[in-house]
């Protein structure tokens, strides 16, 4: 995602980009959507999200976080984050079944030793 993606009008991104720069910020756009990217990545994790979606929630954090760093959020940018930032929530809470989870990637599965099973038993016995 580049800093295009983040569809905002030339107005509004001279002006987010001015905030930045006499906040004292260099390049903070690219940095905000990397941040961003990671922060969806951490909560889909293991589940089939399309692209388009992903990027979606991205540009809402991603916007979220610069805005936050120019010291003044609008009410919409905060809006849209809060909304994806519930349903990200949500998938990794396993709330959303639209999203299924990635082939092979079932939670509990693969633990250390699982190939290796041990015989019950309910006591010891030294004589054995």
């Amino acid at each position: 995602m580049t800093t295009s993606d983040l569809l905002l009008d030339a107005e509004r991104l001279d002006q987010l980009t001015a905030a930045l720069t006499n906040a004292g910020y260099t390049e903070p756009l690219p940095r905000c959507i990397s941040e961003a990217e990671a922060e969806v990545g951490l909560y889909i994790t293991g589940y089939i999200v399309p692209a388009l979606v992903q990027e979606s929630w991205t540009r809402a954090l991603a916007l979220l976080k610069a805005y936050a760093l120019a010291g003044a959020v609008a009410p919409d940018i905060k809006a849209a984050a809060e909304t994806a930032l519930a349903e990200l929530r949500a998938i990794a809470e396993g709330k959303r079944p639209g999203y299924p989870r990635v082939p092979g990637d079932s939670p509990g599965t693969g633990a250390w030793g699982s190939e290796t099973k041990f015989e019950q038993r309910t006591h010891l016995d030294p004589t054995e």
